[in-house]
């Protein structure tokens, strides 16, 4: 398992920051249970992952600069 889909075990579960922002992709993911988190995560490409990843970090440097 490559360190960006680890990590993006995480933002499945919660934002980085506390909760589920509205305006994140991972929204509506995020209110089904947990197995069916997993399994969404699993279907995705590398290259989906890694977007997605991407778009956090962009989302957290953001909000935290602002902060």
């Amino acid at each position: 398992m490559s360190e960006v889909r680890l990590a993006m075990h995480g933002r499945i579960l919660r934002c980085s920051l506390g909760g589920n922002p509205k305006e994140c992709p991972l929204h509506e993911i995020r209110q089904r249970s947990i197995e069916e988190r997993i399994v969404w995560l699993d279907s995705k490409s590398e290259e989906e992952v890694e977007a997605l990843f991407s778009y956090h970090l962009k989302c957290l440097d953001e909000k935290t600069e602002s902060a």
